[in-house]
């Protein structure tokens, strides 16, 4: 692309002023910025509390996905259509009803790296979810491959508060052979600890990366090169 690191510029976006690429423009106000109150919200949240009810209170209320951030997934699908999603930890399968809740044949792949609450949260999953979504249990290194070649094809990949055993470069070369230009990647977490912010800001600059857009808890980037390479902030 002959792009530089000094090609980088940060531009804070509250309500889209100043965007002048239309795909961040549409993006932040259609979806980031959307407030529309969707069936489903209700519907997880109902989910959400019967979840609560087996995984122990402290750790559910540490660990799980905040409602608004489920949402924003949710938005990002919604608008997107993915049909291929890899989820990398999926906050008690929270991450997972939102992204698959905006349509029916989905293929979803939710990988884990702890099996301790993964019997208490997957059969009320496996009963509210409106696609089947298929969890794999072990390491990282093994699992991925195995499940990116599964899929073929990633149109969303969503990473929950990084694991600190891998590093999101990794991660994103092993999922680069099936990622395509309209990929979204959704990572959680971004700044919370100076290495995962520093990881954030090298994965900004990847090559295969064009748009990126921080909003709350989230990392978003995108893989189509036709766009400009820029990184918005845009709060919801």
């Amino acid at each position: 692309m002959g792009w530089k690191k000094d090609d980088y510029r940060k531009i804070y976006h509250g309500k889209g002023h100043g965007v002048h690429s239309p795909f961040a423009f549409q993006l932040i106000t259609k979806v980031i910025k959307e407030h529309c109150p969707y069936y489903c919200y209700s519907e997880i949240k109902k989910i959400r509390k019967e979840i609560a009810t087996v995984i122990p209170s402290g750790v559910f209320r540490k660990e799980a996905m905040r409602s608004r951030d489920g949402e924003l997934l949710f938005r990002l699908a919604n608008y997107f259509k993915p049909e291929k999603m890899l989820l990398l930890g999926s906050s008690f399968g929270l991450a997972a009803l939102y992204l698959t809740a905006y349509a029916s044949g989905l293929h979803c792949i939710a990988l884990e790296t702890d099996r301790s609450y993964l019997s208490s949260f997957l059969p009320v999953i496996q009963k509210k979810a409106h696609n089947t979504v298929r969890f794999y249990v072990g390491d990282y290194r093994r699992l991925l491959p195995t499940a990116v070649d599964e899929l073929g094809q990633l149109d969303f990949i969503f990473i929950d508060s990084y694991n600190e055993g891998e590093t999101i470069d990794w991660i994103l070369e092993t999922c680069l052979p099936a990622l395509h230009e309209k990929s979204v990647l959704a990572i959680g977490g971004i700044h919370q600890s100076a290495a995962f912010r520093e990881s954030w800001k090298t994965l900004r600059v990847h090559p295969g990366i064009s748009v990126t857009i921080e909003s709350g808890f989230f990392g978003i980037a995108f893989f189509d090169l036709k766009l400009k390479k820029q990184n918005y902030i845009s709060p919801f």
